[in-house]
């Protein structure tokens, strides 16, 4: 008696937009308090078309309608249920509980919501919703109404099984079989249906990136089959983005199947040479590398891809892991997405973080303090992981020690390479700012138009230099820590001899030398600092760099496309066209110099003396492998110190050593015709 009770028509007739209600009130003291109170605030009228549309419900007529709706409902579930069940049986379909949806989980795929639907409205002219529009916090969710007629329901499958059909046809198997104590290594990519002409590119491969060499097949590693006989190919050497790269072509016509089989042998370790970046190196119990510098895809081809790790010729003990999976798994993405992985194999001694996404690899026996560095990584990672919101996937740190520096690392596809000197520190707490930054690398990238390149190189090193000491700062509670590693950074800029260098033109050199590289990472914590600054001033305080940053995360985590443009966009949106003018200048030439209000009120800029590295000899050196000394300049220090041109670099203090020096010397040892 105490209850009221409101229904309406809106979903079961479709005219949400007809403002009604039904109100279903059992004593008759309350129903008369209700009238009352209902017409003093002037509710209850209705138009007479709303009260035609009302009654009509309720008659015969309507609700032989309404029977006839539910049955084609139940009707479009069954065609639907029955078609997903022969084309896509690993996405389930929710039962139907009423109503005119239901929910399809796509999780098998193991995609992005912003893919998925990439796929499912561009290929199938599929259009579901994204269960994230509903405050699903995962992806894999989509919800389907079955409330069309039939025809629109019989062509959107057809129009579905098409699409399913072809992609199936676009499957490729990708296998990896690491043998020989995983010292070789057998790359077989095996497509059901290709179509190529005498003449046509099949894909490129660089032929070294950062110093480091890739596979570099030739026609006795590299092998194309069809139909089980050997296609012809050449490849042709030619000066790309990374330097030079080999093309592979085609030398006749490929219709049906194809199968590519690749060969690579890991290098012998030379730490004390160079780090191990994406090279195929060996450790004490395996081996690490970089898709990019073996894997041959076609570059613009999306497509399902299914990845089998084949360990059978290995021991019982070892396993495999890549920044996707520790499995095998299956995705529909693109081949630069995939040449974008970074794997391990062998026996490898993997920690799992508190959130389970965190893996932790080490491959090398007895690391110093290694204990303690999984501890700092743990703290860290789950500090940004609330932080930045992150996604889903898991996050892979495969750890080495190394003798030339403290800390280094190389960060590719949510997976990092961290060189950990740990004979030269006193604590794994030496390296939080460099660990801090590499993890900042897991949420902070672009992921938008490789023509973007400088602009992500810009943003990528310089978000994470920007928050390497911040974030060690608010883990750990150290007073000044973001001070302290900001001034490292800066000092490390204007000692730079490339520093007022155009972007665009450090850019272009970044992969011949590392000054040029490293000017572009000092712009880059210099635009943020000010970007931050900026928005802080025309927020009044309310706003800072942090409000756009993680919203960037979000949207990488959830699959977003990703751009300098969107991020150019957000922070203007805050800190006006001050902010734009910022940008452009850190895209352009000259020094960059922080306003003298950058920290106020909490800090002041104070006026210092940095002396600018002098190498002595060509800067193209150090990256080139061997480092043979070239372009010796007359009178500089290093002529002085004896070096030569023709001597053979051996070992090369840090650039960090040297910065931390007063007077920056660093040392060198050199291979002189076989004497050190």
């Amino acid at each position: 008696n105490n209850g009221i009770s409101a229904i309406g028509l809106g979903k079961t007739f479709n005219f949400t937009g007809v403002n009604h209600a039904i109100m279903l009130i059992k004593d008759p003291k309350l129903r008369q308090q209700f009238t009352e109170q209902r017409t003093q605030d002037h509710y209850g009228s209705l138009d007479p078309l709303v009260r035609a549309a009302v009654l009509g419900a309720y008659t015969p007529a309507g609700a032989a309608w309404k029977d006839a709706v539910s049955a084609l409902i139940i009707s479009n579930y069954q065609q639907l249920k029955e078609v997903f069940e022969l084309i896509l049986p690993e996405v389930k379909l929710t039962p139907l509980e009423g109503g005119y949806i239901t929910w399809a989980d796509w999780r098998a795929w193991k995609m992005s919501d912003t893919n998925l639907l990439k796929f499912l409205t561009d290929q199938a002219l599929f259009l579901p919703e994204s269960g994230r529009n509903f405050n699903l916090n995962q992806d894999g969710f989509m919800r389907i109404n079955l409330a069309i007629s039939k025809s629109v329901m019989t062509k959107a499958l057809v129009k579905l099984q098409k699409a399913i059909k072809e992609l199936r046809q676009r499957e490729v198997r990708i296998t990896l079989k690491p043998f020989d104590h995983a010292r070789q290594l057998e790359f077989i990519a095996e497509f059901k249906t290709v179509k190529y002409q005498a003449g046509d590119l099949f894909d490129t491969l660089p032929e070294s990136v950062a110093t480091c060499p890739s596979a570099q097949y030739d026609h006795d590693t590299l092998k194309f089959l069809s139909n089980g006989h050997n296609v012809a190919y050449h490849f042709e050497r030619v000066q790309g983005s990374n330097g030079v790269e080999r093309r592979y072509i085609f030398d006749q016509a490929v219709i049906g199947n194809l199968q590519v089989i690749g060969k690579l042998t890991s290098r012998a370790r030379d730490l004390f040479h160079g780090d191990p970046g994406m090279n195929f190196l060996q450790h004490d119990t395996g081996t690490t590398v970089a898709a990019l510098m073996f894997i041959l895809l076609p570059a613009t081809d999306w497509a399902w891809y299914h990845l089998h790790y084949d360990l059978s010729r290995l021991s019982a003990e070892a396993s495999a892991i890549c920044g996707w999976s520790a499995t095998d798994f299956s995705r529909y993405c693109s081949s630069a997405a995939l040449k974008n992985l970074f794997f391990a194999f062998g026996k490898l001694d993997i920690l799992y973080g508190k959130s389970h996404k965190l893996r932790i690899v080490t491959l090398d026996h007895d690391i110093k303090f290694i204990d303690q560095l999984k501890q700092q990584i743990t703290k860290l990672f789950d500090f940004m992981e609330n932080f930045f919101n992150d996604a889903a996937e898991p996050f892979v740190m495969i750890v080495y020690p190394t003798p030339r520096a403290q800390a280094t690392g190389t960060g590719y596809c949510r997976t990092n390479y961290f060189g950990f000197g740990d004979k030269l520190v006193n604590s794994a707490a030496d390296v939080d700012d460099t660990l801090a930054h590499e993890l900042v690398h897991n949420w902070l990238v672009f992921n938008g138009d490789s023509n973007e390149d400088v602009y992500g190189l810009l943003y990528d090193e310089g978000a994470a230099d920007y928050y390497a000491g911040l974030m060690c700062q608010r883990v750990f509670g150290k007073k000044d820590t973001w001070i302290t590693s900001l001034n490292d950074k800066l000092r490390a800029y204007y000692s730079n001899p490339l520093s007022a260098e155009d972007c665009l033109k450090n850019f272009a050199a970044g992969w011949t030398q590392t000054y040029a590289l490293r000017a572009v990472y000092g712009r880059g914590v210099l635009l943020m600092l000010q970007l931050n600054a900026q928005i802080k001033q025309a927020t009044h305080q309310a706003k800072s760099l942090d409000d756009v940053q993680v919203e960037i995360a979000s949207k990488i985590s959830r699959g977003q496309t990703v751009t300098f443009a969107l991020f150019k966009q957000a922070v203007v949106q805050l800190g006006g066209q001050k902010a734009a003018g910022i940008i452009n200048k850190a895209l352009g030439a000259g020094l960059m110099l922080p306003p003298q209000d950058l920290f106020a009120p909490d800090y002041q800029l104070v006026e210092g003396k940095v002396p600018q590295e002098e190498q002595g000899f060509d800067l193209t050196v150090r990256f080139e492998t061997p480092s043979i000394i070239h372009g010796l300049v007359p009178g500089s220090n290093a002529q002085k110190a004896g070096l030569q041109n023709g001597d053979e670099i051996i070992k090369y203090d840090s650039d960090w050593n040297t910065l931390e020096d007063p007077e920056m010397l660093t040392n060198v040892t050199v291979d002189r015709q076989g004497r050190q």
